[in-house]
């Protein structure tokens, strides 16, 4: 998949793997299938719209180089072992909470345990913020997604 812009799998429910690293790979769009038995995604750094729905046995979620910057859209929905937090939060590591409305996210099946080290303290230890909160509310919500949608 080196140098393809989109490429379009939604027609291909019985895959099980996706590899679009490496290569100089240019993709931007990947659209996968609603639903199926993807078990592994290894998605190139390029890529801007991750779009992913009824993937329940996809356990492995990758992205070149843990490289995140370029996700402009994010919607998981009904894929229940992939890490949601994690993602998030790789997601928006390297932006500003100024920065993150820009990002649109959809992600209906959250269930985050918030720990100590997701809140912030003052001087008095008292919750100053909770930044992956934050960052969660100033994101532009639902990501729409014209190629994947259910009709």
């Amino acid at each position: 998949m080196t140098s393809l812009g989109s490429v379009s799998l939604a027609n291909n429910p019985y895959i099980t793997e996706v590899k679009a690293t490496g290569m100089g790979s240019r993709t931007s769009t990947i659209t996968f299938p609603n639903g199926g038995i993807l078990q592994r995604v290894e998605l190139p750094k390029t890529l801007t719209r991750l779009d992913l729905r009824g993937h329940n046995q996809l356990a492995i979620l990758t992205m070149e180089d843990n490289n995140y910057d370029n996700i402009s859209s994010l919607r998981i929905e009904d894929c229940k072992l992939i890490n949601t937090k994690a993602l998030f939060t790789s997601i928006t590591a390297s932006r500003s909470l100024d920065n993150i409305t820009e990002l649109e996210i959809y992600l209906p099946d959250i269930n985050w345990t918030i720990d100590y080290t997701d809140v912030v303290l003052d001087q008095e230890n008292m919750i100053q913020s909770i930044p992956i909160l934050d960052k969660l509310i100033r994101a532009s919500g639902p990501a729409q997604s014209s190629e994947n949608e259910d009709h």
